[in-house]
Order: C-alpha cells, then structure tokens, then sequence
C-alpha cells in the first residue's frame, strides 16, 4: 500500500480532521524528512524521528513562546489525524511515538499539560482495541512514555488507565504484556509517590468510577487478572487519603472466591491482602471507640457508658495538628460484610472456610451485640464445621462457637436494643435440626447450645414441642457422653420445673423406656442413675412410682419396677435415699408407702424395700402369699439375684441384724421362707451357708439384754404403726392378682394361635427343641430343672420380654412361658387383716381392695 502525502511531500493519513492542509502547517515548524522519517518501516528510524520532534516542540517552547501553544496543538492534531489514525501501519506507529516525544517536550508546563494531554491520551487509548499487536505494543510504550513525563497528572485518568492495564494483564501476545508490565510498575510508582501527600482528601481520581470499575474487574475467572487486581487493592490500601474499607463490601466477595484459585502464589497474595484489610478493621474499630465516631458512636447510642464503650479521648482538632486517623472515617457495616461471609463458611476450598470463620471470630469479638441477630445464621453454619474432617476448621468453629456463646451469656437479653434482638425460636429452630446431626461434635454442640439458651430464656425452650423429642432422641445415642448431657438437660428442665411439669417429664421418660425396650436393657441403668446423680433422687423415684402405680402395660410395669429397684439397692447415688429408709422416720415411712404401690408389680422389688426398711415382719407377710401365686422361673431368677445381693456391703446391716433373732424374729423367717423357695441351687448353697452361721452362734442369745433394748422394739413399733400394713400387704395382693389374669389371658391367646397353626400345617412357636432355648445361669438352670413339670415353652424366663397380651397390658411372652400349669381355686376367704372382705375368685385375683392410704 502507498503512503500518501501532501504536495510538499509530507506524509498524510486518512483522518477525518487532516490532509494536505494541517500537512503544510506543520511542514513549516517541523523538517519533512523528520515527519517523513516518523513513518519508516524500521523502528529506531522512528525512535529517532520522535527525538527530534520532542526536540523541535521544545525549541519552539523557548524560541516562540507565544506562537508555541497553537503550533503545538496543530502538530498534536497533525499526529493524530493523520498518522494516529491512518490505516497505515507504520502512520500509526510513528504517530504514536511521537505523541509521547511532543508529551514528554510540554511535560515542564503544567498549564500546557493541562490543556493538551486529553488531546493526546485519547487517541493512544484507542489504540488499545487494535487487533494488531504491534499497535497496543506502541501504544503502551507511548502511553508509558507519556505517563513518565506528566507523572502525577495523569493520575485523573487513572480509571481509564486500570481498566486498560487489567485487559493488558491478559493479553495474547507476551511483548505487549511485558510493555504492560512496565507501565504498571510505572503506575504504582507514582500513586505511591502521593502517600504523603494526600493524607485526609484524596482527589487525584474518581473512587466511585474506579470502583465500579474493580466490582466489575473482580468476577474474572482469570489467575493473571485477579493477580493484578490484588497487587492494585495492595496498593490503594497503603494510600492514607484513599478510603477503601468503606466500600469493602464491593469486593470482598471477589477476594474470597481469589482464595480458592488454583494459582497457589495468588492464594498467597490474597490471604496476605485479606488479613490487612481485618486488621485494618479491627484498627479501625478500636479508633472511633476512642474518638467517639463512626462506630463508636453507634455503640454508645446503644449500650451507653455501661456496656463498657470508652469515653472519647481525642478531638478533631488532633487532625488539625497532623494526627489524623484514615481509619476514623471509615463505614463500618458488619451487617453487610457478615451477608458476604456467610456463603464461604460451608465451602469445600480449606482456605476459603478457615478464613471465613476466621474473620467470623473477629467480628464477634470486634462487634459483639450487632452479631446477635445473626446467631441462627452463625450456628447453621459452625454447629457443622465442629466435626469438620480438617481439625484446622474444627479449631475455628470451636473458637467461634465458644465466642458466640458467651456473648449471650454475658448480654441481658431483655435490655437489647430492637435492632440487636436475640431470636431465640430462630436459633432454637436451627440447634434442634443439627440435633440429627450423624456427627458426635455437632449433636454435642447443639445439646450445650440448648442449655444456655434455658438458662436465658426457659419460657421459651420449654415452650417449643420439638424440644423434648430432641432431647429424647439423644438419651438413645450410641456415644454415652451426648447421652449423659442429654440427661443434664433433662436434669436441668426438671429442676427449673413446677411439680406437675416434672412428674411429666418423668412420665415422658417412661414412655421412652416402653416404645424402646432396646433402649431400656442397654442404657436404662445409666439414664436413672445419671438422673439421680443431678435430680433429687427421691423426687424421682416418686414421679417414677405414680406413673407405674397406673401403667396398663404390666410386663413393662414389671420390669421397669425391678430395675429400680436395682439402680436404688445398688447405686452410690442412693446412698441417702436407703439410709432415710433404713432409719425409717417420718419422711422415711411416707416414702416407702409411696414407692410400695407401685414396686407391687414385682414381687421381689417389694421383698427388698421391705428389707431395705427393715420392715421384716411385712416382709415375712408378703413371702408368704407366694403361696397364692404361680411360682414362675422369672420370680425364681430374681430371688437368686437377691441373694447374692445380701451379700453385698449393702445389706451389711441386716447380716449383722441376724445376730439378734430376739430382736428381729421375722428377719430370720424372712430368709428362711426365701430359702424354702429357691430349688438347690448355687443361691440355694449360699443363704443356707449363711444361715447355718447364725444357727450355730445360738448360744449368743441367752446373752443378757441392755436396758434399752426393749425400749428400742417398742420404738419402732410405735414409728410403724401409723402405716396401715394389711392395706398394703391387699395392695400388693390386687397388683399380682391382676398379673396372674394377664398371663392366663396370653396364654389363652396363644393356645388359640398356636392351634389355628396347627391346622394350617404350620409349626408352633412351643415345637421348638429345647437348645434354643436361651442359656440360664447355673442356679436358674437348677431352678428350671425343679419346675420341669410346668413344661416351659422356648423363650424361657426371660425378665422384660416384649408384651403383647390384651386386657390392659398382660405378663409377656417371658412371663407367661414360665407357667407351670394351672394353679389350683381357693375359695373365697376374708384378708388377714382390716376390716373390709376381700372375695378371692377362681383366678386368685378378687375384686380391686380399698386404696392405700399416703404419707
């Protein structure tokens, strides 16, 4: 292609402002074979041409000062209409270059900067939008030269300047971002050149258009980018007079997904801009609470001198004497920069979540009482991170859960602020949907949540339905520390309690125990006992009783009574609870009458309060209505077990007692009733050992007696006989009464079943040989030998075995395949003591017996 020319031979571009006219002005200033020279096809030739048009515009800057203003802006319009803009290649380089020599010639004239630089940017900015390569190259090698001659005065297009270099950061061809390179340098350079001197104003370019600009910038997906705008925010930041931190929310989103690039030097970069911009803020923070502004005022509007905010110590006039603080004018909005940490606490990325929460802990600390309405948000996500699979997040979220924690705890909830609202139905919504939660930490977590949120606000946790289905589901945890502080929960609730929300409670429990009687054999000694540990045990024991005094289910009624029964011989926690029946005074003797209606349901329970009572003659009594009732393999196994226990260090007191028969007659029929009752077993050996013992000390009676000895009889005497004895010993007759009918009534039922199979050809369940029977201990082996003629099914005596009898809750399976055959009728007869007839039927049971009066 021909370059075309003027008709002095001066080259001339296409554009819309030139020609041959501008050519020949310029021509009159300027040597042709310079301007011809600016459009060679080798570059140093146009270096060269561009030096002597930087040196012909500075002659004429001193030779014609006057006429040098409109000769230079003919030679800027020259340059760039007709080579800037020319569609030849080598125009528009030359042009290009030489803009910068004329830029670099003016630079000592501000005024002249001031009136030509738009001029001459303008079209080198163009450029930039060349497919060439070569033109954005001299282009910012020009844009370069003329950015070093203004220096600061090119700081007004800085916008302009950022959005170009951003776009060069990434560009195709490496020479250009080489050059690019160097004029960020350049750029940085002279922005830093300013720190001192725009300290409180900052006006050398438009924040807002540069922000927007950046907000823009920062969604690019592209490592070189977001490099570049990193070092950038780097820089800015370091600027005293630019006020960045107010307007962090336009691109503290940017830098967090910048945290999860694959480019380990920008995750570096990044995580090194974000912890200034923290201490920034937390620096921040700490000056408006001195000074009383911003963020400090804010507090003291809400909390006063009393939430601990200090007094202002510093002035405006402070500024005046050079010690201003960039930081006290800064907009601090956690609100809005909480919304944009919340997405990254839950991410995969482990940098992105540690910072996250990292920078949750300081807002917590730095902002206290404005983060309380976020504290449902907040547990969404940390109750989660507590079992996180990087312990690094687990130390996190532990640090923040604990601070969030004890924020509440430390906050009057009731003297909050509007805006400042603790929602605590939100907060208790979300603790009890992490309860089901497959990790431990977590459900542990949310079990400490719900007891402080008790503590601050009972009325409403109690008041929430779900609360207590929660709280149950944990005590059949597989790991027993959420069920102990499930139970501490438990504890907690009842003790905050009125007497008929606890004794709800406790009847909740219990029909906890009769939907999972998994549960009951697996945990149920350690649920009771860890109740007694923090609840009175007595109190429980009583809640426990009324409730099972009027249980249909009768085998679960049973079973339950025999492992309390256990739980309050056995346990150290009731330690004070057998010594107050032992000692049997007045609170001692309504506690045992309340505790024996319901421990009827299991004959040997009652037998062992009784000698937990030392009340032998009773106990003598009840022995001796066994006699009414079928003598079962699970009565038989529960005696065993009762004898071993007297001779544990419980019961150290009655073997001792066994050494005064004089004084206790009954104890010793007590003990041999329960040895004609037992088959020659291991227990059978046991108690006769120990009753031979005694036996052969006889001698010891005819001892002579203290005087008070007799004193001492007639004292417990009069201390029982405020109890009415046959109205219990009734009592206990009706609850067992009603047991034999249950078991009558499911074996009936299962004579029925099994002979419909019979006729269907199926087989029955009682066909099974006896090695499938379950494996009894060797004393209930002898016992099972001893009761052969009874024919036991398989499934043998088996204590708690599921019920499914009718007629209010019958004997299960356990109890009705320990019958031994049908006993015999009695006719009817009245009760051994009282005043009332007490008919006794075919079946044993008689009619229900007058209440037993209450202490």
């Amino acid at each position: 292609m021909t370059a075309p020319t003027s008709a002095t031979g001066v080259p001339t571009g296409a554009g819309p402002l030139g020609g041959p006219a501008s050519a020949e002005i310029v021509a009159q200033s300027i040597p042709v074979q310079v301007l011809r020279t600016l459009t060679d096809k080798i570059y140093d030739k146009r270096k060269a041409a561009a030096l002597d048009v930087e040196r012909i515009v500075r002659e004429l800057l001193v030779q014609r000062p006057k006429e040098a203003p409109a000769i230079i802006v003919v030679i800027i319009r020259y340059l760039v209409d007709d080579l800037v803009m020319s569609q030849v290649g080598n125009y528009r380089y030359g042009g290009l270059i030489a803009l910068a020599g004329v830029t670099i010639a003016i630079s000592s004239s501000p005024e002249l900067i001031q009136d030509h630089l738009p001029s001459i940017l303008d079209p080198v900015l163009s450029c930039f939008q060349d497919t060439d390569w070569r033109a954005r190259y001299y282009a910012t090698e020009s844009l370069y030269n003329v950015t070093k001659g203004v220096r600061s005065h090119i700081l007004h297009r800085f916008p302009q300047l950022f959005d170009i270099l951003c776009k060069l950061s990434t560009d195709s061809d490496s020479s250009v971002k080489n050059a690019a390179e160097l004029l960020n340098r350049l750029l940085k350079e002279i922005i830093t050149e300013k720190k001192t001197t725009y300290v409180t104003n900052f006006d050398l370019f438009s924040l807002d258009e540069f922000m927007d600009l950046l907000e823009e910038r920062i969604k690019t997906l592209n490592p070189l980018t977001r490099s570049f705008l990193v070092e950038w925010l780097n820089v800015l930041h370091s600027m005293p007079g630019i006020e960045l931190l107010s307007m962090i929310h336009r691109y503290l989103e940017g830098l967090f997904k910048f945290l999860g690039d694959d480019n380990e030097d920008l995750r570096q970069k990044t995580a090194a801009l974000l912890s200034e911009l923290l201490r920034e803020i937390s620096e921040a923070v700490d000056i408006q609470r001195r000074l009383g502004v911003g963020f400090g005022a804010l507090e003291r509007s809400l909390y006063g001198e009393a939430a601990g905010v200090p007094a202002p110590g510093l002035g405006t006039y402070e500024a005046e004497a050079g010690h201003w603080a960039p930081a006290q004018a800064a907009h601090l909005d956690f609100a809005r920069m909480f919304a944009i940490l919340v997405p990254f606490l839950g991410v995969p990325e482990l940098d992105v979540r540690q910072t996250a929460l990292h920078w949750l802990n300081e807002f917590i600390i730095l902002a206290r009482q404005l983060m309380l309405p976020f504290t449902a948000v907040i547990l969404n996500s940390v109750l989660p991170a507590l079992a996180a699979p990087h312990r690094e997040i687990q130390t996190a979220a532990e640090t923040t859960n604990s601070l969030l924690m004890q924020l509440v705890s430390e906050t009057n909830l009731a003297a909050l602020a509007e805006h400042t609202q603790l929602d605590i139905p939100a907060v208790l919504r979300t603790v009890l949907a992490h309860c089901r939660s497959d990790a431990v930490d977590t459900r542990m977590g949310c079990l400490d949540w719900l007891f402080k949120l008790h503590n601050k606000a009972s009325h409403v946790v109690v008041a929430d339905a779900a609360l207590l289905e929660s709280v149950f589901r944990c005590l059949s945890d597989p790991v027993e520390d959420v069920v102990k502080r499930g139970l501490q929960l438990v504890a907690q609730i009842a003790a905050t309690s009125d007497a008929d929300r606890f004794d709800a409670l406790m009847a909740d429990i219990l029909r906890l125990f009769a939907k999972d009687r998994r549960l009951l054999e697996t945990r149920g000694a350690l649920i009771l006992r860890q109740l007694c540990l923090a609840l009175s045990p007595e109190d429980v024991y009583r809640s426990f009783s009324q409730v099972l005094e009027k249980e249909g289910d009768l085998d679960f009624a049973s079973t339950m009574i025999t492992n309390l029964n256990l739980i309050m011989i056995t346990s150290a926690e009731m330690v004070d609870m057998r010594k107050r029946l032992r000692q049997f005074e007045k609170d001692g003797q309504v506690l045992f009458v309340d505790l024996y209606r319901s421990w009827s349901h299991s004959p040997v329970a009652a037998f062992s309060l009784c000698l937990l009572a030392q009340a032998y003659e009773h106990a003598f009594n009840l022995l001796q209505t066994f006699e009414d009732f079928e003598i079962t393999v699970t009565l038989l196994v529960q005696i065993d077990k009762l004898v071993q226990l007297l001779e544990s260090p419980v019961f150290s007191y009655l073997r001792l007692q066994l050494l005064d028969p004089e004084r206790h007659p009954y104890l010793l029929k007590c003990l041999y009733a329960l040895l004609m009752l037992l088959p020659q077993s291991s227990a059978f050996a046991t108690l006769r050992n120990r009753l031979s013992c005694v036996s052969s000390l006889g001698h010891l009676n005819a001892a002579p007696r203290s005087p008070d000895f007799f004193s001492t009889k007639d004292k417990f005497k009069k201390l029982t006989s405020e109890i009415r004895w046959v109205d219990l010993l009734t009592h206990f007759k009706y609850v067992q009464g009603r047991h034999e009918r249950a078991r009558k009534a499911y074996l009936s039922a299962s004579s029925m079943r099994n002979q419909k199979r019979s006729r269907r050809g199926m087989p029955t369940p009682g066909s099974a040989t006896t090695s499938s029977a379950p494996t009894l201990p060797v004393s209930a082996a002898a016992m099972a030998a001893a009761t052969s003629s009874a024919s036991l099914p398989a499934g043998g005596a088996m204590a708690g075995a599921t019920s499914d009898s009718s007629g209010g809750g019958g004997a299960g399976p356990g109890v009705a395949g320990a019958q031994g055959g049908v006993r015999r009728k009695r006719s009817g007869r009245r009760s051994t003591g009282g005043n009332e007839l007490w008919e006794v039927g075919a079946d044993g049971a008689g009619s229900p017996p007058p209440p037993v009066p209450k202490k």
